[in-house]
């Protein structure tokens, strides 16, 4: 494989639900936030998934702050391929900086993961644009909206972020 032959993909493992959803990077159009997250699965931190309970159909993913300062950066990206209405399949990256979510002292890092219609941005402190990097598709969108939508009655769902190279078509 030559470098421009290999995609980059992330792997939500949801290992309790014996699930692994893949999503394909958007380099081309969120750069930096690509290789922020790559970073970012490349420490394979274990993350909890909640369903949203502003933005519609999500699974918020709130990356712990020592994780997010050990992939660095994060805090930093620029606006890339923003988005505030999410399609089914989206993966979504937004930072909030501490205080600006009604008293809460630390930083916010977020990784949204959409997984069906309807869904918006729009939080309680305002329309939040985030950063779109990644796509899941085909049968990987079947099982998220699965998992995810279990969540809003199953509470928390755990994940590891993973990497995975595969060959360019």
């Amino acid at each position: 494989m030559t470098a421009e032959s290999v995609e980059r993909w992330l792997e939500l493992d949801f290992f309790e639900e014996g699930i692994r959803v893949r999503a394909r990077l958007l380099t081309r159009l969120a750069p930096a936030t690509c290789e922020a997250m790559w970073r970012l699965a490349g420490l394979e931190p274990a993350l909890t998934g909640v369903h949203a309970s502003f933005t519609g159909r999500e699974l918020s993913v709130r990356v712990p702050t020592d994780v997010a300062e050990r992939a660095g950066g994060l805090d930093a990206l620029p606006p890339e391929s923003q988005t505030i209405l999410p399609l089914p399949g989206d993966l979504v990256w937004a930072y909030l900086p501490p205080y600006a979510w009604s008293g809460v002292p630390e930083p916010i890092y977020d990784l949204g993961v959409f997984y069906g219609r309807d869904s918006r941005l729009l939080l309680p402190v305002g329309w939040v644009p985030g950063n779109r990097f990644a796509q899941v598709e085909g049968d990987d969108l079947v099982a998220l909206a699965d998992v995810a939508a279990r969540a809003q009655t199953e509470g928390k769902k755990r994940l590891i972020l993973r990497r995975e190279a595969r060959e360019g078509q």
